[in-house]
């Protein structure tokens, strides 16, 4: 849960910056 939470939440922000 947490892991893919802060997983999730970590691959979207790279996403929108990258």
């Amino acid at each position: 849960s947490l892991v893919s939470e802060i997983g999730g939440y970590f691959d979207r922000a790279a996403s929108a910056v990258g």
